[in-house]
């Protein structure tokens, strides 16, 4: 509880900043949304012209279409450069999120560890693994391992010489 009221843990990000970084992604959001509408409109508008206008020559037909290819074009090149002006907005939040985590867990830490929480666990741990290294110490398991070890190589060395032996006896070509 110390740490928690200590002013010594001073978070890395203050809420006025915090804010400010979340209100600037809403509205960049919020204007791409709206500069979107607008050009959906804008076409809209434009496919009307088109449509209203008498198909009078086929070059007027490839003029409309080549007029709403470069639209689209200009209409896909936007959407990429505001794709790239949100990513570091969405890094800025990912970066906020990880610190905090990380000071989250250091508080966490510190209250675990001090004065007496710290003691009862070193004394836990000491009580439930200490006889575990006993037994892993007594039973030799790595003197166990090399003779099951040895005992396989050497039924592999059997298995291949009878398996020999009876190929030779078979009159097998």
């Amino acid at each position: 509880m110390d740490v928690l009221k200590s002013d010594a843990i001073q978070p890395t990000l203050n809420p006025a900043q915090i804010k400010r970084v979340f209100d600037a992604q809403q509205q960049l959001e919020k204007d791409l949304l709206e500069k979107l509408a607008r050009h959906q409109s804008a076409d809209v508008d434009l496919s009307d012209s088109d449509s209203d206008s008498e198909p009078s020559s086929i070059a007027s037909t490839e003029e409309s279409s080549t007029r709403r290819f470069h639209s689209s074009t200009a209409s896909s090149k936007k959407k990429a450069a505001r794709a790239k002006q949100l990513n570091p907005i969405r890094q800025l939040q990912q970066l906020l999120v990880t610190h905090l985590r990380i000071r989250d867990k250091e508080r966490m830490m510190g209250l675990v560890f001090q004065g007496v929480t710290g003691e009862i666990f070193k004394e836990l741990i000491s009580i439930f693994y200490q006889p575990l290294v006993q037994v892993y110490k007594s039973a030799n398991v790595a003197d166990s391992l090399m003779d099951v070890k040895d005992f396989v190589d050497e039924l592999i060395k059997i298995v291949e010489q009878v398996d020999v032996n009876d190929d030779g006896r078979s009159g097998k070509p």
